[in-house]
């Protein structure tokens, strides 16, 4: 069994100066942080059932994050029995809609839907009926305005205001045995699960005095009973070798160098990029082996078996993808800023200045959306079953995959830095603080798996 109890004052240097890389660890804002996935679900709970109990209805009222211009940014069933049988009471005023069309027309019904909203954090725009569904759709200029003001004004978005009263602890090992690729997984499960827990409610304590704590263990076997008592075990699967489905005995060194002489040919192939000899490449495609293993080891959910990957070939367009990408945005930002000081663009203008309405393409609103808007409810979904056991951090890496994929697209498509005409440049300095916004929380995912983000490539 391999055990890992890690306490604030027992981490070693080198695990001190990474968790502090990034401010976002030291940082925590005591101002509770909104989630606005969860707040969009409950006020059209309240809209409908404003006396139906507690209970999270993401199930039932979906936030969706493609194809928004059909079914809309989220949607939810117009049949009132679906709603009764999820939240187990009555519906005594609706016969064939939840809407109650008897004493009004069908649009005048949408159109009060749509005027309620208007006092919430994010107001519709537009509501629709689709079928047995409701799509309703976003005001997405103030969404956009507020999002990108919220996460540029706070250093942590997304992070949540610790209680007290939930604190944890982390089992310390006293495994002697040499490290393999299994323990070496369990090992980035533990790193990357501590850093979420301080995007979650709780609190680290390194002793056991005062009130109920928490006592965490990452496990790469189940324990026996007997120790598992008030020990919250987060299981981690095996590392397989994929040429014959048993344990990969390749020491985790080695495999890094392996996967950094994968990400030194697919720079070279796929992305057509000069390799040099140089320290300084040489150090960044170390670091993108090790980037790469994360990725690998931490794509699957902790709890199942993971292969790795063999000579290049496996299902991780992954680390590649995302940290080009990562160097794409930051050489971006960097040009704008060499413009910026050679006189050929203005100033970047304040942030309260800036026409958001500007940002009208499907890209940009996906990005907002889809990773702005949704990521405090990432860190939920990646925390949401601790408690029995339970983590989903691979959610991470599935997140990361959608960012880039949406931001590679919106690249292509659009020209972001154009000539410095008077009627270009509001749309430069509104795609330029869309792009800071998305980078800070690109950076914010990449610190929480301990990868650095990549300024060239």
């Amino acid at each position: 069994m391999f055990l890992f109890l890690f306490s604030v004052a027992s981490c070693s240097e080198e695990e001190k100066k990474t968790i502090s890389r990034c401010s976002v660890f030291n940082k925590i804002s005591n101002r509770k942080m909104e989630d606005p996935s969860q707040y969009m679900v409950e006020k059209i709970q309240n809209y409908f059932l404003p006396s139906a109990p507690r209970k999270n209805a993401t199930s039932l009222i979906k936030v969706h994050n493609c194809k928004l211009n059909q079914t809309g940014d989220i949607s939810f069933p117009l049949n009132p029995e679906i709603w009764e049988n999820y939240f187990k009471i009555p519906i005594v005023d609706r016969e064939n809609n939840i809407f109650s069309f008897q004493n009004t027309t069908e649009q005048e019904a949408l159109e009060k839907f749509k005027e309620s909203s208007q006092n919430w954090t994010y107001p519709l725009a537009e509501v629709k009926l689709q079928k047995d569904r409701c799509g309703v759709f976003l005001n997405r200029q103030k969404c956009i305005e507020i999002l990108i003001n919220q996460v540029l004004d706070n250093k942590t978005f997304g992070i949540q205001m610790k209680d007290p009263k939930k604190r944890f602890r982390f089992l310390d090992s006293q495994n002697n045995n040499p490290e393999g690729l299994s323990e070496y997984r369990a090992r980035l499960v533990y790193k990357t699960l501590r850093k979420l827990l301080k995007y979650s409610n709780w609190s680290e304590v390194d002793d056991e005095s005062g009130k109920k704590i928490n006592v965490v263990s990452v496990v790469t076997k189940v324990p026996k009973a007997e120790i598992q008592n008030d020990v919250i075990s987060i299981r981690c699967g095996n590392v397989l070798d994929p040429q014959d489905g048993k344990l990969a005995r390749i020491p985790p060194s080695e495999y890094i160098s392996l996967r950094s002489t994968d990400m030194r040919l697919m720079a070279m192939h796929k992305y057509g990029i000069r390799v040099k000899d140089d320290k300084k490449f040489c150090e960044l495609f170390g670091r993108l082996g090790e980037a790469a293993v994360t990725v690998d080891l931490l794509e699957v959910k902790p709890s199942s078996p993971v292969n790795m990957i063999r000579s290049g070939q496996g299902s991780t367009k992954g680390a590649s993808f995302i940290l080009y990408n990562s160097a794409r945005l930051e050489t971006l930002l960097r040009t704008f800023e060499q413009k910026v000081t050679e006189g050929i663009y203005d100033k970047l203008p304040p942030l309260n200045d800036i026409d958001f309405s500007l940002l009208s393409n499907e890209e940009e609103w996906e990005l907002v959306y889809g990773y702005i808007f949704g990521f405090p409810n990432l860190i939920n979904r990646c925390t949401e079953n601790f408690d029995s056991g339970s983590c989903s951090i691979h959610c991470l890496i599935k997140y990361l995959d959608g960012l880039v994929s949406t931001f590679s697209v919106y690249y292509r498509r659009v020209r972001i830095l154009t000539e410095t005409r008077a009627h270009l440049m509001p749309h430069v300095y509104a795609r330029i603080y869309l792009l800071k916004a998305v980078r800070q929380i690109f950076n914010m995912t990449l610190a929480l798996l301990d990868i650095e983000p990549v300024e060239f490539m």
